[in-house]
Order: structure tokens, then C-alpha cells, then sequence
């Protein structure tokens, strides 16, 4: 009797998710194509092509196989009765097959002659053929059937390992459609659709999360469903869903380890040790007297997936490596150590010193790993990759770190910004304490008391003495020492030696930092083009990128734009050439190059550049605070003011988390905020800002407090005193232009021109507009005329009228949108001119717009428009819309 359950397909379950991306691969197989899907238990197969037949018409064969299927009478049997569902003519075949004595090829040839009769479509499924013995002779029928299937049959199978069939023949002839694996995994949508369709509300990001964490593979998502439904949180499952679980590991150990002989199992079981397999490596680790090579576990579907392409490296899935390491763990503790250790050798003789170090942490062997990670360190500072080197240094013991003042300098240098002002200095002093006690114990020379501590020439010794001096030029750097930063970053050149952190080129970009942070942008350029030079020749991305970053800065400050430009881009390219721009340090040369393209007005190619940025997760607070600056430039230069303010409370978040003032060169966040409601027309949140300011007229020593200082000139020379305002501007002139920070320079005379404007001191406002423009001209700098003021109308208005270098001024009207003589509106009666702006709202006021509506139709927030309104009224000696109107046409304004 046949078993008839064996010849249906099982129907799709309730909540099955829908996969078009594999149906429509299916949809390709056509008669005399075999579809071969195959995967290791649990990712969907026969599901997958149970659904796939739900949702044709075309008349289908269903065989599962077992492993009694391995005699050739009753696979031929079980075959025919199933082909006998689509082709009723082989009925008459029965008999002869069921008596048995035919040969697989006669079996075979005899169905593919009475199957040619076919005259519609119809698909054989040949599900779970790995239950066949590999032995087996019934392979050689369904070989033969698969090879030489008529043309209006088409095949697919199902198996959890490779047939041992003509694959290569048949997929060399076009006749094979493949599915891996690889191609079953659940994408983070499709396991986003699976929660769904279990009443589970998931969000996408979790969905994803443990879709990565079970490699797509649809039983471990299942299994999760299952224990979300019952209550668990995600947060929760998240953390400890693994190849432990025990519903995990029942499924594992039934499917797959209980079908596996005990040669085989303890193969699993100690190999599981490694976190990648080779047979030289598994030989090498002692594994090798089992006579297993891994490909074969690869192709019998054991979880095992290859990872180069040429069947030689392959890795375990993560939750059966999981289980299979806790199990070896318990049961052979000594035999698993062993092979760790032995392989871990292994890897260091091959030259992968990582794999080593992971390997010896693993096994807890911490000073073998430490002399590893001391030796090849310098490998992944170059690079900018600090994760794996944090990872490796937090797994080594305290007591070991502590001994070796190389780690220690490891460790302090690769600290995230958020603890490195909290826990570097300690160990920086931890290790100066070690160097100080070995030199006195061996005498001042090099002797027991260093090697010991893996200190074991003078060249190691001043090497971690110059590493020590550059970290803490760092620390005085966050504190704005900039002489003691100077200082320490000098020490450190001194000392720098080959082998160790790549000093000389972070020392010389401190030196370059330190300069612009003074202001004195000549010396700064020196010093980062000394920096780029030995970034170039030690290979060191980090500085490299950091130098060009200051550098760029630099040069657009003196108004070298196209220069700057120019080596942005081809130190870019640079980075890109070598796929670098993972690294964040990377970011500050695209960053600097959207001041530069703002400076030039090309705002849109500035926004361009910036995009990439803001979508990324830097994690370090100073690489946030700068993208941030960034993006306020770009949005003050848009007079985006509520995108601005997004970005300065981005900036106030990040400094509140990381407890720095760092800033970039940009003012404190205060500051800007005035500068922000100044742009608002919020002239007395600006003024109570300026009052706490205070009323010095000479600018700080640094460049920082001098950001300050010059939002303070802005705001008096627009709202406050304008002779205070006056005053301030000229100062910050005259300290910018000898120090090549020709933008500052150009901005700071514009303001002094409008502050003499309001004081009806016209000559004096052409003297230094004249001054301003003419550093402006030929060099493409645009903005640091355009924003040096809410509203540079009235200056652009005379010099259109005094001819005041009238190129650049006709190309800054018509940037600023408009002939100069409708700049701004200003008659006799007003007690201020009105700024384009308020004459828009005016225009609009006249058409009886709500706030919400005038709000809507210039794009701004139903705040801002309450802004303009009030300084409207002001200038208009009004107190409400209708008087407001009334008061400008009586005036005559045109609008």
C-alpha cells in the first residue's frame, strides 16, 4: 500500500508571507528546466513551493521522499504514482513497476517516453531529496529523469544538500534554476511581514534587527513570533535570543545533530571552536584525524556557509556555531581550549594577526593577545578603524592592561569621545608612572624592568613617550589651551619613532588646530600642509583628513576658494580611490568643502555635499558637532531660520551629552541664538544677549572668542550702538586681515559701513564698504558680504549709487534678487526702512492673509510671521493690520 499522504502537497499555512521575489524565479522554470532549491532545515523550502502551486492553475506531481525511498523498486513506484496524477497514461506502467527487476534507466527511459505524450504544462516536485542515502540507485532514476525531462515538464526540488547528480552538466546547459540558502533568507521587510501577519506589532527596525540576528533564517523568526506572542518583550528577546535557547537548540539538536554519527557530531562540536573552517586550518587544530572535510559538511547542508568562492573557507550559521560551542563547552572543556590555542598559532604564523588575537582572548590567554594587539596596532590607527582594536582591548583583564603602558596608550587613544575626557588622563598617568618606575629600577637605560613590561628598546620607550605627549595635547586642546596644546604636540614630533601610534602627522594637524583655533590662519596653513605631507607618508587617514578639513578652512577664510576647491577634491578622490570614506574623519574634508561652496553662493551644490553627512551615525559628539555646524551654515545662508535652530539644538544635545564646549571654530550656541533672532527680527532677544556680552570693543586672543565678539559687532551695528558696533567691526578688521582670514575681515567692513550709515556718516560708510569690496572682488566671496548683516540692502543700495566697484556689487544685487533702487524701501516718515521681507508681508497684509496663511505662503513658521509683524508695526507707528496699511499708503509706499 502506498502512503497517499506522501503525493500532496501540504497546504500553505495561515499567515504564509508572500515572497515575489522567489515566486517570480519559480515562475522562470519551464518544461525541461529543474528548479533546485536547496538549504539546510528550516528555511522555507517546501513552504516557499507549496505556495508557489497554490497559486497556479497548471496541473502539478507532489513526491516527499524518505529515506526508505532509497530502494529503487519503491521510489519507482511512488514515482509513477505520482506522475500518474498528470499523465494518466503511465497508469499502465504500474504494473510493470511494481514487479520490480527494471534497472533505474529502463525505470527512467519508460517515463520520459509515456511523459512526451504531455501536451499541457505541468511541474514534478521532488521534496526532501536529501533523505536519500547518497548511495542510494534511486538517485540514478531521478538523474536521469531530471536530465532528460520532455519538454513540457517542469522539475523542482527541494533538498537540504547538493544531489549527487550532473548539476554542473546540467547548469553548464541552462537547465538548472538555483536557490541557496542565500536567496531564502528573509529580507527585514519580508520578516517585518511575517510579524505582521502574526497579529504581532513589531516596528521595522526590530524586524530587521532579528532578522540579522537569525541570518533570515525562517524557523529562528518563526520561533521568535512565538515567543513575542507569548509576552516576551523585544527588547528582551533582542538580547537573548540565540542559538542556546532552547527552543532553538531542540530544533537544531533534532533536525540536524541527531541525523549526524558520532564522528561527524564531534567534528561539529570541537570545530565550532573556530570562527571560520579550512580543512589546512581544522588539520592544524587537531581536528584533522576525522577524516571530515568541510566542503562536504557545506554541501550536506549543515549549516555551513562558504565564504570565498573557491570551497575552501567557510563559516557555521551564528545560532548553530552558537549551540554547538556551549554544548562542546560543557562536554569537553580541555579538547575545545586546545583547539582554540592551536589554531590561534595557526593564524599567527599565517600572518592574520586578528583572527590570532580574537582567538588567545577567547581562550584567555590576555598577555599572548596583548603582545599580538602591541605589535599590529599600528595597522588599525592608520586606517581609522578604531571598533575592533576598542573590542580587543576591552576584553583584556585589568591587571594586564595596567602592566603595559603601550595598551594603556592603545586604550586612551582609541576611547569614544564621550568617556575620553573622563578616562584617558588616568591611564596616560598610569602609564608615565610605569615608564618612571622601569627607568629607575633599570638605571635610565632599557633593561629587565621595560621588557617586562613590553617596553624593550629606547626607540619603543620614547615612542610611547611621544604617544603620551600627543594625547595630552588633545586634552589641553578640549580645555582651549592652545599654547600648552602647541607645546605638547612639539614634545611628541620630537620624540615620535617608526612602530608605533603615527604621531608625526596628528602632532603637526594639532599644530595646524591650534593655529586656527588663535586665529593666526598663515601659521595654521603651514602647519597643516606639513601635516598633509606626513599624513601622505605615513599613511595616516585620520590626519589626513582631519588637515584637510582645517585646511580647506583656511584657505576659504582667505578667500583662496577655487584653491581650496581644488586640493578638496583631489584629496577626496584620494580618499574615495582607496574607499576610505567609511572612515569618519573622512566627512570634515566633504564638510569643509560645503562652506567653501556656500561662501561661493552655490547653495544647492552645497546642500548636495552636505546630504551624505547628515544621514550618518557618527557616534563620536565632536564629529556630530561639526556636521551640525555644517548644516547651521548652510541654513543660515538659506535664511532656513527654523532649520538653523534644529541644528543649533542639535549642537546644545550632543555638547549636554558629551559635557564639552567644543565647537569647531563656530561661536558657543548662545551666541548664535542671538545671531538667529537678530535674522528674526527678534532685535530684543539679540539686545538682551549683547547686554550680558558685555562692552568690550577689542576681540578676544583666540579665533573662538572671537566668533563670539563678532556676532556682538553684528548685533550693535544692526540694532545696538552703532558707534559701539562701529568700533567692534574695525577692530575685528584690522585683527583679521594681517592673520589671512580675508572673509572675516571683508564681513567685519561691511557691518562697520552700515554702522556708519546709521549714524548718517555716509563718507566714512563708503570708505570702509570701498575696503570691504575690494577684498571681496576677483575672489568669488559672496556670503561674507551677504550675511554679514540681517539685510545688507542699504549698503549695496550705495554702493550702486557711489559706483563703489560696481562688478561685484551688480553680482551681489542680483544674487540678493533685485535692482538696487528695490533693495529696500525707505521715505521720508519711516521711522526705520523696511527690509524686503516686511514689504512682502505688507503686500500681503493688503490681500486680508491670516498669520496661518501668510505663514503658508512665504514658508516660514505662523511665529516668524508674528516677528516681521511686530517690527512692521514699529516702523510704521501701528498697532494693528488696518492702521498699519492705512499708515504706509499715507506715507506713499508702493506695494
Amino acid at each position: 500500500m502506498l502512503q497517499r499522504s506522501k503525493l500532496y502537497a501540504p497546504a500553505p499555512r495561515d499567515g504564509t508571507v508572500a515572497r515575489p521575489r522567489l515566486l517570480d524565479k519559480l515562475d522562470g522554470v519551464r518544461g525541461g528546466l529543474t528548479a533546485l532549491i536547496v538549504a539546510p532545515a528550516g528555511y522555507g523550502k517546501t513552504t516557499l513551493v507549496s505556495q508557489w502551486l497554490s497559486e497556479r492553475s497548471a496541473p502539478h506531481a507532489w513526491l516527499t521522499l524518505d529515506r526508505a525511498d532509497g530502494d529503487l523498486g519503491r521510489c519507482a513506484r511512488y514515482l509513477g504514482a505520482a506522475l500518474a496524477r498528470i499523465a494518466p497514461e503511465l497508469a499502465a506502467l504500474q504494473a510493470a513497476l511494481d514487479a520490480g527487476g527494471l534497472g533505474a534507466r529502463e525505470i527512467a527511459e519508460a517515463l520520459v517516453a509515456e511523459l512526451r505524450a504531455l501536451e499541457a504544462p505541468a511541474t514534478l516536485v521532488l521534496d526532501d531529496v536529501h533523505a536519500l542515502d547518497e548511495a542510494s540507485p534511486s538517485h540514478a532514476l531521478l538523474a536521469h529523469l531530471v536530465e532528460h525531462a520532455p519538454g513540457a515538464l517542469s522539475i523542482v526540488v527541494t533538498s537540504r544538500a547538493i544531489p549527487p547528480w550532473p548539476c554542473a552538466r546540467l547548469r553548464a546547459r541552462g537547465q538548472l534554476v538555483e536557490l541557496s540558502a542565500e536567496a531564502l533568507r528573509f529580507s527585514a521587510g519580508e520578516a517585518s511581514a511575517l510579524f505582521s501577519k502574526r497579529g504581532l506589532s513589531v516596528s521595522r527596525s526590530t524586524a530587521g534587527k532579528l532578522a540579522e540576528r537569525t541570518e533570515g533564517w525562517a524557523v529562528g523568526l518563526v520561533l521568535s513570533a512565538l515567543l513575542l506572542d507569548r509576552g516576551d518583550p523585544a527588547s528582551d528577546l533582542l538580547a537573548r535570543f540565540g542559538g542556546t535557547h532552547r527552543w532553538v537548540a531542540d530544533y537544531l539538536v533534532e533536525e540536524v545533530l541527531a541525523k549526524e554519527d558520532g564522528r561527524v557530531r564531534d567534528f561539529l562540536l570541537h570545530s565550532a571552536a573556530l570562527p571560520r573552517l579550512s580543512d589546512a586550518l581544522c588539520a592544524a587544530a587537531g581536528l584533522g584525524e576525522a577524516g571530515v572535510r568541510v566542503a562536504e559538511l557545506h554541501a550536506r547542508g549543515l549549516f555551513v556557509s562558504e565564504l570565498d568562492g573557491e570551497r575552501r573557507w567557510f563559516r557555521y550559521h551564528d545560532l548553530f556555531r552558537e549551540l554547538l560551542l556551549e554544548r562542546a563547552r560543557t562536554l569537553a572543556p580541555e579538547r575545545v581550549r586546545d583547539v582554540t590555542l592551536r589554531a590561534a598559532a595557526w593564524f599567527r604564523d599565517q600572518g592574520e594577526p586578528e583572527a590570532a588575537i580574537e582567538l588567545w582572548l577567547a581562550a584567555g590567554e590576555h598577555a599572548e593577545a596583548a603582545a599580538l594587539i602591541e605589535r599590529h596596532a599600528r595597522a588599525r590607527l592608520l586606517s581609522g578603524e578604531f571598533p575592533p582594536l576598542r573590542g580587543w582591548l576591552d576584553a583584556i583583564s585589568e591587571p594586564v592592561r595596567g602592566r603595559h603602558p603601550r595598551l594603556l596608550t592603545l586604550d586612551a587613544w582609541t576611547l569614544p569621545d564621550a568617556e575620553r575626557a573622563r578616562r584617558a588622563e588616568p591611564m596616560l598617568d598610569r602609564a608615565d608612572v610605569l615608564l618612571a618606575e622601569a627607568r629607575e629600577r633599570d638605571g635610565g637605560a632599557v633593561g629587565e624592568a621595560h621588557r617586562a613590561m613590553g617596553v624593550e628598546s629606547e626607540e619603543i620607550r620614547d615612542q610611547l613617550r611621544s604617544e603620551i605627549a600627543m594625547m595630552r595635547s588633545f586634552f589641553a586642546r578640549m580645555r582651549r589651551d592652545f599654547q600648552g596644546a602647541s607645546r605638547l604636540s612639539r614634545e611628541a614630533m620630537d620624540l615620535a619613532r617608526d612602530g608605533g601610534i603615527p604621531v608625526r602627522a596628528r602632532a603637526a594637524t594639532g599644530l595646524g588646530q591650534d593655529a586656527y583655533m588663535r586665529g593666526d590662519f598663515g601659521e595654521a596653513r603651514v602647519q597643516l600642509e606639513r601635516a598633509l605631507a606626513l599624513a601622505l607618508e605615513e599613511g595616516e587617514l585620520v590626519s589626513l583628513a582631519m588637515a584637510l578639513g582645517y585646511l580647506i578652512q583656511v584657505l576659504h577664510h582667505a578667500g583662496e576658494l577655487e584653491l581650496a576647491l581644488r586640493v578638496g577634491h583631489r584629496v577626496g578622490a584620494w580618499i574615495e580611490r582607496r574607499k576610505l570614506s567609511r572612515v569618519a574623519a573622512a566627512k570634515w574634508q566633504r564638510g569643509a568643502l560645503v562652506c567653501v561652496l556656500i561662501e561661493k553662493n552655490q547653495l544647492d551644490r552645497a546642500a548636495e555635499a552636505l546630504e551624505p553627512l547628515l544621514g550618518l551615525d557618527y557616534g563620536a559628539p565632536l564629529q556630530q558637532i561639526v556636521v551640525q555646524g555644517f548644516r547651521y551654515a548652510l541654513a543660515r545662508a538659506r535664511r532656513d531660520q527654523d532649520e538653523a535652530e534644529l541644528a543649533l539644538d542639535a549642537v546644545d544635545e550632543v555638547r549636554r551629552r558629551a559635557s564639552t564646549r567644543y565647537s569647531f571654530g563656530w561661536a558657543d550656541t548662545p551666541a548664535l541664538k542671538a545671531d538667529l533672532a537678530l535674522w528674526r527680527g527678534d532685535d530684543a532677544r539679540a539686545l538682551g544677549w549683547l547686554a550680558a556680552y558685555g562692552s568690550e570693543t577689542s576681540p578676544p586672543a583666540d579665533f573662538l572668542g572671537e566668533a563670539d565678539f563678532e556676532i556682538a559687532a553684528r548685533i550693535d551695528a544692526w540694532a545696538g550702538d552703532p558707534g559701539r558696533g562701529a568700533a567692534r567691526a574695525l577692530a575685528l578688521a584690522e585683527r583679521a586681515w594681517p592673520s589671512a582670514r580675508r572673509t572675516r575681515a571683508v564681513g567685519a567692513r561691511v557691518m562697520a559701513a552700515h554702522a556708519f550709515l546709521r549714524q548718517r556718516d555716509r563718507a566714512q560708510a563708503k570708505a570702509h564698504l570701498k575696503e570691504a569690496l575690494l577684498g571681496a572682488h576677483g575672489r568669488g566671496l559672496h556670503r561674507c558680504v551677504l550675511d554679514a548683516l540681517p539685510d545688507v540692502s542699504d549698503v549695496l543700495r550705495l554702493a550702486s549709487e557711489e559706483r563703489i566697484v560696481p562688478e561685484i556689487t551688480r553680482t551681489l544685487v542680483a544674487e540678493l534678487g533685485g535692482a538696487p533702487e528695490r533693495l529696500r524701501v525707505s521715505v521720508e516718515g519711516l521711522r526705520e526702512p523696511l527690509r524686503p521681507r516686511e514689504l512682502q508681508v505688507l503686500r500681503l497684509l493688503a490681500d486680508g492673509l491670516s498669520n496661518e496663511e501668510l505663514a503658508g505662503r512665504l514658508g516660514i513658521q505662523v511665529s516668524t510671521v508674528k516677528v516681521h509683524l511686530r517690527g512692521l508695526y514699529a516702523k510704521l507707528g501701528a498697532r494693528s493690520r488696518a492702521r498699519a496699511l492705512a499708515r504706509a499708503r499715507e506715507l506713499g509706499l508702493r506695494f
